[in-house]
């Protein structure tokens, strides 16, 4: 690997476009600690495992395989469980506030940017140890 120093840097940003502000935040983002350890990530999938569950209940019950509902319909009736307010309390100091938290839920689940969490290797099904199938969580999703 060739060696660069700070002059060929400059130039290479400068003929880029890529301000010293812009570069400094792309290479602390690279070299940043793993953010998967975190209580923040560890709720949110949490809360995507939980969402899971609660679909593939949906989609199991009689008559099997009848369909999926609504995505927001499935994500109101877990935000009411007593399961899901229990472990929003371990998380947070703030009040549970039923609508907020069903909005920020179907915000979380429909962002694109959440589709790479949607992974087999994060869930299992619900009180087993198998995976869940990449095929039934896209089903899911």
């Amino acid at each position: 690997m060739k060696t660069v120093d700070l002059q060929e840097l400059g130039k290479y940003l400068r003929k880029k476009g890529i301000s010293p502000t812009k570069a400094l935040n792309i290479i602390q983002r690279s070299v940043e600690q793993d953010k998967t350890r975190g209580p923040k990530f560890q709720w949110k999938m949490l809360r995507f495992t939980l969402y899971l569950w609660e679909r593939h209940k949906e989609y199991r019950s009689d008559p099997p395989h009848k369909g999926l509902g609504k995505r927001i319909d499935t994500i109101k009736r877990l935000c009411k469980t007593t399961r899901y307010v229990d472990f929003y309390r371990a998380y947070s100091d703030e009040k549970f506030n039923y609508e907020n938290e069903c909005k920020r839920l179907a915000d979380l689940v429909s962002e694109p940017r959440q589709r790479k969490y949607f992974n087999s290797k994060y869930f299992k099904l619900e009180g087993r140890q198998d995976k869940m199938a990449q095929p039934l969580i896209d089903k899911l999703r």
